[in-house]
């Protein structure tokens, strides 16, 4: 069924100034059972040039026109061969280990939809910034999913997922255009465990070019998007299981679709306030007892 165990996906737009380190971390990986999708999203400057240098067998390279990040992603992913997937960003860098131990880790941990790990903040010069590891960011599902929105605890660059729970919570939402990593992750633990490893596997490069620096108003408002989406889906879990014969359950997703509503507008109207949403998203999850073999709910 699969041709590799792991497939990285890297969607590239203009980033020649890190490109190669980028690439270079990882086709230096301990790890060598791995494809590595790249798509050129559009690309004006010297990517074409940077990527098209590299002969490497196990890059699958594309160039298109500009889709933008989160249809890119999911180009690439309809794309991937492995029964893993990897994601990397072009103006970040994996560690060299990064691949053995998230395949190793997925590999004992069946249970584990998704994991990210600890990472590093660097500068424009390589220069790390922080440390976003102990202390700073949860490790386990339980503690993941608190406050879910108002902060986001797996490194997007950091996802290291089984390419079978995309059949289902599907891929990225591509009317997202930002914060679909936030999106996609809470979807995932809605149905599935998530972690993080408490090891340093990956190096955010915080520049001004990056995506987070420049849409932050963008990321708020899309996170309430995301909040409303959710609540809808768990208005639609709730009146789907019935215990007290109806009327509560009918009152209760009633109520999750006034408040889905409420943040649906906040998102059309880009207010931007802090988001204080705690377990109520992923509370009643009924986890599968095995991502290697999804079950539905």
């Amino acid at each position: 069924m699969f041709n590799r165990r792991v497939s990285v996906i890297m969607s590239v737009y203009n980033s020649e100034s890190f490109l190669r380190e980028a690439v270079d971390s990882i086709l230096s990986q301990t790890f060598k059972d791995f494809e590595f999708v790249i798509i050129n999203d559009g690309s004006t400057d010297g990517t074409r040039a940077i990527l098209e240098s590299y002969k490497d067998s196990r890059i699958v390279l594309v160039h298109q026109g500009n889709m933008g990040l989160t249809r890119s992603l999911n180009k690439g992913i309809s794309m991937a061969r492995g029964k893993y997937i990897a994601r990397q960003d072009a103006d970040d860098i994996s560690m060299p280990n990064r691949l053995q131990t998230q395949f190793e880790y997925m590999e004992t941990n069946v249970n584990i939809g998704l994991v990210g790990s600890y990472y590093f903040i660097i500068d424009e010069n390589g220069k790390t910034i922080s440390e976003v590891g102990y202390g700073k960011i949860p490790l386990n599902h339980k503690d993941l999913i608190k406050n879910h929105f108002r902060t986001h605890y797996i490194g997007h660059g950091t996802f290291f997922f089984r390419k079978s729970i995309t059949d289902f919570v599907g891929i990225y939402d591509e009317v997202f255009r930002t914060a679909q990593d936030m999106d996609f992750e809470v979807r995932v633990a809605e149905r599935f465990e998530i972690a993080n490893i408490p090891k340093f596997l990956y190096k955010w490069r915080k520049s001004k070019d990056n995506v987070t620096a420049k849409k932050s108003d963008f990321q708020v408002r899309y996170r309430y998007l995301g909040i409303s989406k959710a609540l809808l889906r768990k208005a639609e879990r709730v009146t789907e299981t019935v215990f007290y014969g109806g009327l509560l359950e009918t009152l209760l997703a009633n109520y999750y679709r006034t408040i889905a509503r409420y943040y649906h507008w906040k998102y059309r109207l880009g207010e931007l306030d802090n988001v204080r949403l705690s377990e109520i998203i992923c509370n009643d999850n009924e986890l599968t007892k095995s991502a290697d073999i999804p079950q539905r709910e």
